[in-house]
């Protein structure tokens, strides 16, 4: 009876461990984390994670030994989270564990991840943590919240690029040895003097033993010198200098004299920013990895873009908004300027972000509504209801309705998207089914269609962009760039079947799109347009062959007409059609008296 008791409460303790275990991936890539909470607060709760490890035990000796780790059977990125829930409470993922993926007293080591994703929520990561990970390859990129490297981290992993951000301030003992002394081609230090690092022949933080080159600013070269003398192990490091932005005559990034050579820098080049950058709306910069140094900063204005290869860059995006109403001269009353001042929005940030930690979009002084789109239950969901029907955060990926009384600036501040975005595409409907808004999670324009950051493999051709101007809907062909900022609706292929299928918005910048289809077939079009002093609207017909089309819906502004093609008892904004069809209907829905123009413009045939 003692035996089987002692059993049972083994096993209930193994039970309520498996809580706090985190399961990534499926089949032969999937792999479990634990975490355990380090800090409980009201305010803060964070916790450490680390690999979930296999454990028999010596009852004799009652000594638990590691045995091997939930990893993947076959080579899979390890991607830790910035957050975690355990029965109902999220934790922030602040730290890695000593020895969180490395078990060095039982020779157990994870080497079957192949690339490592840190969140920048990481403040710490223990010694040991990544050991003879030989499987971690490619790029490593440190998160702006880590200032130390501890002692082992890396050592034995083989990344062959990595990048510390100005913020580090030490490198311990053989921390960045890889495993092998062939695979390490390039480091990267964005601070005013470089990080503290060992320099001890048996312990030096680096060992290089082929070429690898060392990019600093070059506006602080000189504060390297200590370090590019410097022997690790056979070599010491290739001295690399990246352009420095200084902002001595202005924030332009295409002034010449805000760089120090006096050079702007070529398109996909890896830059520093040394002062105040203001990327202005015409501006589209293009550049490899880009990094902040000392006071560096960066601003996007409404219509500017920013492209960029590595993570964890701090930005604010800027996106203006036109009041619907407006203080009249004497500045004593509140003067109407228009009924319909309406915008999509949409969030560049790498993560979601609480809605009153966006700059201007909830001003207390001002009326304002934010507004998210509930498919399933036909439904706009405004942020200020309550009942629990409100939203608290802006979610990547999801497109928003907002509009302000007097108007003004939003800012969104933070460490800005760049990685794909997926989106769970919602289909459920019994009304407009499978229409969803969803927003373009990046600081440059992308696109929809073959190619383009949004494909079609769930979707209907085209969509509706909103004008903020008059309220309307309008329906764009896949041709068409989405802004940063901006939020686009679109229709799910056959309705209900497409129901929880995963939208993967990947990090593509846009790109004009040929008006053919393919070498012989050429897209065959006809656009049809209504318009009176006020609004216009438009409809179109595509001749592909093809089923169904982009259904029709109504605008936000009631006055606005509707022009559609209604076919089969739907009625549609972009009808696909058969190539010998000799008839097409089109409908007219007018709700002001005037004198209304209707023009038809035929693309590519000969309808």
């Amino acid at each position: 009876t003692t035996f089987v008791l002692l059993m049972a409460m083994f096993s209930f303790i193994r039970m309520k461990a498996q809580s706090s275990d985190i399961t990534n991936g499926e089949g032969d890539n999937a792999y479990t984390l634990t975490f355990e909470p380090t800090t409980e607060t009201a305010t803060e709760k964070e916790c450490s994670v680390g690999i979930k490890w296999i454990t028999e035990r010596d009852y004799f000796s009652d000594y638990e030994y590691i045995t091997g780790a939930e990893q993947p059977n076959v080579a899979t990125p390890l991607v830790i989270p910035a957050t975690v829930e355990n029965e109902g409470v999220t934790y922030t993922v602040t730290s890695i564990r000593n020895n969180g993926f490395s078990s060095r007293n039982d020779y157990v080591y994870c080497t079957n991840f192949n690339s490592l994703i840190l969140p920048n929520t990481i403040t710490s990561i223990g010694t040991y943590a990544f050991y003879k990970c030989t499987g971690l390859t490619g790029d490593l990129i440190i998160p702006n919240k880590l200032t130390e490297i501890s002692d082992n981290c890396f050592q034995g992993c083989n990344f062959s690029n990595i990048v510390l951000h100005c913020n580090v301030t030490s490198i311990g003992s053989r921390a960045l040895r890889m495993d092998s002394d062939v695979v390490l081609k390039s480091v990267t230090m964005y601070g005013q003097n470089p990080p503290t690092i060992n320099t001890t022949a048996a312990n030096s933080s680096f060992y290089l033993s082929t070429t690898t080159y060392l990019y600093r600013p070059k506006k602080y070269i000189d504060n390297y010198s200590t370090l590019v003398a410097t022997t690790f192990g056979d070599r010491a490091f290739t001295a690399m200098s990246m352009p420095t932005f200084t902002a001595e005559s202005g924030n332009s990034y295409n002034t010449y004299n805000n760089w120090t050579d006096k050079t702007v820098p070529s398109s996909g080049a890896n830059v520093v920013i040394d002062g105040e950058l203001i990327i202005a709306k015409t501006d589209v910069i293009n550049v490899g990895n880009i990094g902040l140094c000392n006071n560096g900063s960066i601003t996007i204005k409404d219509g500017g873009q920013l492209y960029h290869n590595n993570p964890f860059v701090t930005a604010k995006v800027q996106k203006s908004i036109t009041g619907f109403q407006y203080i009249d001269e004497d500045y004593d009353h509140y003067t109407p300027e228009t009924d319909i001042a309406w915008y999509t929005i949409s969030s560049p940030l790498a993560s979601d972000v609480v809605v009153t930690n966006v700059s201007g979009l909830t001003p207390s002084s001002e009326i304002y509504d934010l507004y998210r789109y509930d498919e399933e239950n036909y439904t706009w969901q405004n942020y200020k209801q309550e009942g629990g029907f409100g939203f608290t955060t802006l979610e990547q990926g999801r497109g928003y309705l907002y509009a302000m009384q007097t108007g003004g600036i939003i800012t969104f501040n933070g460490v800005i998207n760049n990685s794909n975005v997926e989106y769970e595409l919602s289909a459920k409907g019994e009304k407009l089914t499978g229409f969803n808004l969803i927003g373009n999670p990046f600081t440059f324009n992308i696109g929809k269609g073959n190619g383009q950051a949004i494909p079609n493999t769930y979707l209907e051709e085209g969509y509706y962009t909103l004008s903020p101007a008059n309220g309307t809907w309008s329906v764009a062909s896949d041709s068409r760039p989405i802004g940063v900022g901006e939020a686009l609706l679109v229709e799910t292929l056959n309705d209900k079947t497409n129901h929880n299928k995963i939208l993967t918005i990947s990090k593509t910048p846009y790109a004009a799109q040929s008006r053919t289809r393919g070498a012989s077939e050429e897209t065959e079009s006809l656009s049809i347009k209504v318009a009176n002093s006020d609004y216009e609207d438009i409809a179109y017909v595509n001749f592909n062959n093809k089923e169904r089309g982009l259904r029709k819906i109504a605008h936000m502004n009631e006055d606005a007409q509707m022009v559609y093609v209604p076919v089969d008892g739907v009625n549609y904004a972009i009808a696909n059609m058969s190539t010998d069809v000799k008839e097409i209907p089109v409908s007219l829905e007018a709700y002001t008296m005037g004198k209304y123009t209707i023009s038809i413009d035929a693309s590519d045939c000969n309808f």
